[in-house]
């Protein structure tokens, strides 16, 4: 098991490109052999995602398919506080921030992550949403 991709429930959220408002997201994704699959909810609606992540890169990117809905780009990278990045749909964009529930089994050697460190989205991926 990848302790920067780990496999079970992650939750975060999403920001607007010309708001600093976050909006909840939760998720459960699979990650396995360089792909990114799974499900999720947020305010807009039940979603599936379909992508691929890098382990040496520590890069991302995957599509938020809404249910009988609208398709969302995300793209971005992971650090020990998850995976930033921006999302684009339709000449509109914004950043998020995920991070898993749980990235291990609960030994001294695993970190349970309830909330990021730190929670806002960094001035640079905020400023990158509204470029």
């Amino acid at each position: 098991m990848s302790k920067r991709f780990p496999s079970g429930p992650w939750t975060g959220f999403y920001t607007e490109s010309f708001s600093k408002q976050q909006f909840p997201m939760n998720l459960q994704l699979v990650f396995s052999h360089g792909r990114i699959s799974g499900s999720g909810d947020d305010g807009v609606g039940s979603f599936t995602i379909e992508g691929r992540y890098d382990e040496r890169s520590k890069e991302c990117d995957w599509i938020k398919q809404y249910i009988g809905a609208h398709k969302v780009a995300y793209s971005g990278g992971a650090d020990h506080h998850g995976i930033w990045g921006l999302w684009h749909l339709w000449g509109r964009s914004g950043g998020f921030h995920i991070w898993p529930l749980c990235s291990g089994s609960g030994n001294d050697e695993t970190l349970a992550i309830e909330e990021p460190l730190p929670l806002k989205i960094p001035t640079k991926v905020h400023a990158l949403a509204q470029a």
